[in-house]
Formats: C-alpha cells, structure tokens, sequence
C-alpha cells in the first residue's frame, strides 16, 4: 500500500472517531492516528556545492536563483515545523485524559 493511500485510511478512520465524539458515542476502542510526520527538505546537495567549491564553475545567476529555491525551501521547512507544532497542540485536548 503507498504512503498516501494508509494517510487517506488513517484520515478516513479518524473523521468517523471524530464524529463519534462529537455525537457523544465513542468507543472504548477508538483513537486518533494524529502524529504524523512532516517531510524536511534537505539543503545537502547546496551544502555540498558551496563546501567543494564547485560554486565557483556555476554561473552567477543560475547560483542567484538556486540561492532563492533553497531560501523559499527554509521558509517552507519553519511554517511545515509551525504547523506540525499547532496540529499537535490543537489535538492534544482530545488525548489528554485530565479533560472531561
């Protein structure tokens, strides 16, 4: 089964917990697959072109533009992190067993 068929499974399974929650029905046995991991994407190969030097036989501008992929890469990263961060939190209040 490929990774995106399971997250569909596990997303379909937990709307139907949620609702059950909600209707006030929940099963002793239900759970929410909630800790899901977020894919960073590496800057490897731009390390490696700027610690062997092989930046200086890459054209100036083609060197600007990767320069701009790999910055709109990091911001990418930190709202992917910011957004696993408040998932967790928003989900925590149904996992907490202190909350009635």
């Amino acid at each position: 089964m490929q990774s995106n068929e399971v997250e569909e499974r596990n997303h379909r399974a937990d709307l139907a917990v949620v609702r059950r929650l909600r209707a006030g029905s929940i099963k002793p046995d239900d759970h929410l697959v909630y800790v899901r991991g977020n894919g960073i994407l590496g800057s490897s190969a731009w390390k490696i072109v700027h610690e062997s030097n092989a930046a200086a036989f890459i054209l100036f501008e083609l060197m600007r533009r990767y320069g701009e992929m790999y910055d709109a890469q990091e911001l990418i990263n930190e709202a992917a992190n910011s957004a696993y961060a408040e998932l967790q939190k928003g989900i925590s209040v149904l996992t907490d067993p202190c909350i009635k």
